[in-house]
């Protein structure tokens, strides 16, 4: 299964390229398998209950308590902010409401 996997990434990859990408960009290389599902749910997603908890860990993101962890978790953030964006590009989530988390995220 693992070799297939791999070679289903080589084949998405030189297929798809750039637009692979995007939606497998925290995917450690050759999970060709886990790069497929997360196509195919881009592409088809099973009902709005998917999109429905995208946005509530968009909206209740937990930024941690730290500088160092902000960060981090601030990159995190971006990920799944980019993730739901490129997976709804008919309803992005609005940047004045992504400034208003990140700030509300933000210890003092």
């Amino acid at each position: 299964v693992q070799e297939r996997s791999v070679n289903l990434w080589y084949l998405l990859t030189q297929l798809l390229g750039d637009r692979l990408l995007k939606i497998i960009k925290n995917l450690p290389e050759g999970h060709g398998l886990e790069a497929w599902r997360r196509r195919l749910a881009r592409r088809h997603p099973d009902s709005g209950g998917v999109q429905t908890g995208t946005l509530d860990r968009i909206i209740h993101f937990n930024f941690g308590k730290c500088l160092d962890t902000y960060q981090d978790k601030l990159l995190d953030f971006d990920n799944l902010v980019s993730a739901y964006n490129l997976a709804h590009e008919l309803e992005e989530v609005p940047e004045d409401v992504l400034k208003s988390i990140v700030v509300a995220g933000a210890q003092d």
